[in-house]
């Protein structure tokens, strides 16, 4: 799969990137972001020191990229805690670290001109355009020009809480049951969002260990909206295996549908007046979503009515607020609206044409045989 966009700083929420692979980590004390890993290459515990190697048997920060055992995960959130120093003297100072193919090629062939490229190589080894940043060393650099991003607006999220069942539900389970379900399946989760772009945002919260109902209380995480046709698909991760168990899909014209509902309810229909920008939605507001398996992500144009896909896992609480950038799309100098992407021709979006091209079809049949009815009356 494609790898994150990379952005100058923004507040993210555990994938996100720094400009030109720079690693910039603030002394700040903030819990690790950590995955399941599969080493080939010896590494050494940041915490206990003893030696990880093997199928899934380390865990590593996405954004420090600091390695623990399995059971050192809440140890090392106590004694290193993400973008402090100690993080990152051990990970300059890892065994994994130093064995980089870079590394043992210099030893075993050397060449004199690599010492000017010193500070890039031999610092930090583990640094590449992919370094991740903590969601939360950013936060004072809120700004950003929708100019020079070309977007259509910013999504906020705060993730809330989730709750897993101990049992699936049937797809078609009404949703006063599906919220009404009591049983709990504990486990390590977290959850991850991710866009459907050609080159994809993601963002992630901590892991919340050993709960079947994880409160995550996550920092805001921000994503730019490049254009209207993007969709946000939201994974329930279960930490020791890195898959997920469930997952739900937004859709951008579904969320600005939702918040101009919640404003019509709250101050009424309003006149539009052409010559001044639309208001726009600034508070977040609360949506629990069920989490399926199997679920495919939902393309708010097509025709996707009475269809419901995979069992039903659990749900969880998010706070959203999509903002559009009306200053920029309204103003006197305004900025053309980024176009969809033209998608490839699959067979499953082939089959929604030739679906589409029917309901038409059945419109115009319907319209014609109704206007033939009318014209039939001997005295209307």
């Amino acid at each position: 799969s494609a790898s994150p966009r990379t952005f100058r700083s923004r507040k993210t929420g555990g994938a996100s990137v720094g400009t030109g692979g720079s690693y910039i980590l603030s002394q700040r004390n903030k819990s690790h972001l950590l995955r399941v890993q599969s080493l080939w290459v010896p590494a050494a515990c940041a915490v206990c020191n003893s030696v990880i190697v093997g199928w899934k048997s380390a865990y590593r920060c996405e954004a420090c990229n600091i390695d623990c055992c399995k059971d050192c995960q809440l140890q090392v959130d106590l004694q290193m805690p993400c973008g402090s120093s100690e993080a990152a003297a051990s990970v300059a100072a890892s065994f994994h670290n130093k064995l980089t193919i870079q590394n043992i090629m210099n030893v075993m062939a050397p060449w004199d001109e690599s010492m000017e490229k010193k500070g890039s190589i031999h610092e930090s080894p583990l640094i590449s355009k992919s370094t991740s940043v903590h969601p939360s060393d950013a936060n004072g650099a809120a700004e950003r020009n929708l100019r020079d991003m070309g977007g259509v607006g910013t999504l906020r999220v705060h993730i809330s809480r989730a709750h897993v069942f101990d049992k699936t539900l049937h797809p078609e389970t009404a949703p006063d049951d599906v919220f009404r379900e009591n049983t709990v399946k504990r486990g390590d989760y977290y959850v991850r969002l991710t866009s459907n772009e050609p080159e994809p945002q993601s963002r992630r919260t901590r892991t919340i260990q050993n709960s079947g109902v994880p409160h995550f209380d996550s920092e805001e995480l921000e994503f730019n909206v490049s254009n209207y046709g993007v969709e946000y698909r939201i994974d329930l991760v279960e930490a020791a295996s890195d898959k997920p168990i469930g997952m739900a899909v937004l859709t951008t014209q579904g969320l600005l549908q939702q918040q101009r509902d919640a404003m019509v309810a709250t101050d009424g229909f309003a006149v539009i007046n052409p010559f001044q920008r639309p208001s726009c939605y600034a508070e977040k507001r609360r949506w629990r979503l069920e989490l399926r398996t199997g679920i495919k992500n939902e393309d708010y144009f097509k025709s996707t009515k009475g269809r419901k896909e995979g069992a039903i896992t659990g749900w969880v609480d998010v706070d959203l607020c999509l903002t559009e950038a009306t200053d920029q799309l309204y103003s006197s100098s305004p900025l053309e609206c980024p176009p969809r992407p033209r998608d490839g021709l699959d067979v499953e979006r082939f089959q929604a044409h030739i679906a589409r091209i029917g309901a038409i079809l059945r419109d115009i049949k319907k319209a014609a045989e109704t206007f033939s009815y009318v014209i039939s009356w001997k005295n209307p």
